[in-house]
Parts: C-alpha cells; structure tokens; sequence
C-alpha cells in the first residue's frame, strides 16, 4: 500500500469533489478563525458529503482545530460528520484521549529539536502531523517542515506530513521521511484559500 494522501483546506464542495473523484484518502477542512481557508460547520458538512460521494473508495474527513476547546471540538465534529480531529496546537494528552473515545486524533507538532521528536513520539494521539508554522498561521505557510526530524518520528509511529508538500516535491519528501500519509494544502493552490483542480489531480495522480 502507498503512501497516503491528504487534500486540506478544501473550502468548496466542487473543489472537494475533484479530491475525492481522483483518489485522495483524506480531505480536511479548517475551523481556524484566522485562516483564509476556514469553512462554516455547515460548509464543512456539505463537503463530508460531496467528499464522500465522489470518492470510488472510503475517504476520510479531517477537522483541523487550532484551540482546545473540548464542546467547540465535539459539537463541530458531531455536527460537520467527520472522521478524525486534527489538532494543530499543543494539546494535551488529557484532551487527546477524551477526543479519541469517539474519533481517531492527529496531534500536529513543530520539529526544532530532538526534544520536539520525543514529544511527537510520546503522544497519545492515533498519529502525528509535522508541519511548518510562522507568526501569524499554525500550518498552511508553504514552507517545508524539518524532514531530517521528521524521518526521526516516522522510523517509530505514523506521521502525516505537512507543509508546502505539491506535486514537485512529494516524490522526494517521500524518499526523505518515509511518512505514513502526506497533508497538501498550499502546494495545490493558487491562491490562500483557492484551490487549484489541476494541481490537486497532479499530485494525486502521482504513484507514491
């Protein structure tokens, strides 16, 4: 089995559609407040169905929370009908196996140090998500993550791998982590926020 893919940020159900129609395995729709690919509740559920529809195979959806709070987190997800909480902040072990009664959790971390590894690899979470950040956004800048790290935490759990993956780069940010999934999200657009069709059938269109 290959590696798998994540489409994020999708804000569109026809967007959503072209996801789910070429293959991918997870499509992720975002709450944060200050992201320009954040989606209403009832967005987000319009497209779990578009997603699900569309897709000749069992597609997953991904609910990206960037605050820990537990009501906001379990409501969205109850209300949205998705698969797995992704929580892209420094959430607590606590909080990770209260969300893992009902929904599988990614944990999103940010790799500096080996100290960053051992955290990801410590986590309660069902797998990790190693991303890039900068001051203003948790995820979704464009950069790349630190993959020397990042292959670190994927010789030992599942690691879902992020930030400014795209069709250019993805056959070797796979050659260089060996991650379980990969997370694209501005590397298939044209914009913050706007989704590019053929950039999203490029990757996924790609044998990994």
């Amino acid at each position: 089995m290959g590696v798998k893919i994540k489409i994020c940020g999708l804000k569109s159900v026809a967007d959503a559609e072209v996801a789910a129609a070429c293959g991918a395995d997870f499509a992720g729709v975002v709450f944060h407040e200050k992201s320009p690919r954040k989606v209403s509740v009832e967005t987000a559920r319009r497209i779990a169905m578009a997603s699900r529809a569309a897709s000749a195979k069992p597609i997953k959806l991904v609910g990206v929370f960037t605050r820990g709070d537990y009501s906001f987190i379990r409501q969205t997800m109850r209300e949205a009908d998705l698969d797995i909480a992704q929580l892209h902040f420094d959430a607590s072990d606590d909080l990770v196996e209260r969300l893992m009664k009902d929904w599988r959790v990614w944990r999103a971390f940010w790799l500096s140090c080996e100290a960053d590894v051992e955290a990801a690899l410590s986590s309660k979470a069902d797998a990790v998500l190693l991303d890039s950040r900068n001051s203003i956004l948790p995820g979704g800048t464009g950069e790349l993550s630190n993959w020397e790290l990042a292959a670190e935490v994927a010789r030992k759990r599942k690691v879902v791998l992020a930030g400014g993956i795209s069709a250019e780069n993805v056959l070797e940010a796979v050659s260089a982590v060996r991650p379980w999934a990969l997370d694209a999200n501005s590397g298939v657009e044209v914009a913050p926020g706007q989704k590019d069709p053929l950039k999203i059938r490029k990757l996924l269109s790609l044998k990994l």
